[in-house]
């Protein structure tokens, strides 16, 4: 639901979404972030993931390793020396595509 600033209401469709386990789930919190960001992976297997951090230049500027257990895990990572910005987080689903997500470091 939108509610303008008149107070007009407009509904948008809704749609399913079918999580077939195969791949990672990853969510990032807090975003905006300012020193430490939370990665929470939910996983059908555990594995070793590498997690790569890209500016809005697309240069890597920094490479998290972590495990990640079978269910979920959250791993808290330093992003202190990060300059503000937007950035993207690239990871390797099981199937071995590339996913990322994107955040926001005050």
């Amino acid at each position: 639901e939108q509610v303008d600033q008149d107070n007009t209401r407009t509904y948008s469709n809704t749609a399913a979404v079918n999580f077939d386990g195969t791949g990672n789930l990853i969510i990032l919190y807090p975003n905006p972030a300012s020193d430490q960001l939370n990665v929470a992976i939910t996983s059908a297997v555990n594995s070793k993931m590498v997690l790569q951090f890209f500016d809005s230049k697309g240069s890597k500027v920094m490479q998290q390793n972590i495990n990640v257990q079978a269910g979920r895990t959250v791993s808290n990572i330093n992003i202190s020396s990060l300059p503000s910005g937007v950035y993207l987080i690239r990871y390797t689903e099981p199937d071995g595509q590339f996913s990322s997500v994107r955040f926001i470091k005050q």
